[in-house]
């Protein structure tokens, strides 16, 4: 969870929120959760070098899923179920045994439409999570 300092981050809300039920429908059949760093999800997705898509939660929460999952993609909306965010885009990690390396991070999102000043909340978010390297 990010901690909070003297600048009230933005939030990015879904701009898409019509397609939200069928891309959560889509999520649901499957089987696609956020997960966060470090945990098994996270490792399996590194470890077969799947593109991921990240989210900063209004919370503060650095959640993950699949770009891709059985050649659908899964929408940047699930991971905070259409929910506004503070970030979000996409990242490449590598890693194994709790060390990752970040090889990219964008602010790319099609629903939430980030600005530049969110990569730099996200990349924050990254280091509090240990997916420090790279960045």
């Amino acid at each position: 969870m990010l901690k909070k300092g003297k600048i009230k981050p933005r939030t990015f809300s879904n701009t898409l929120p019509k397609k939200l039920s069928g891309e959560l429908a889509t999520a649901k059949r499957l089987n696609v959760k956020p997960f966060r760093a470090g945990s098994p999800e996270f490792n399996k997705a590194i470890n077969e070098g799947e593109k991921l898509k990240w989210a900063v939660t209004k919370e503060g929460d650095l959640l993950f899923i699949p770009a891709i999952k059985h050649q659908e993609e899964i929408a940047h909306s699930v991971i905070a179920k259409g929910q506004p965010v503070l970030a979000a885009g996409e990242a490449q990690v590598a890693g194994s045994r709790g060390q990752y390396f970040v090889l990219d991070i964008t602010n790319h999102s099609g629903h939430y439409l980030p600005d530049f000043n969110s990569l730099e909340l996200g990349k924050a978010a990254f280091k509090l999570n240990d997916l420090s390297n790279g960045i």
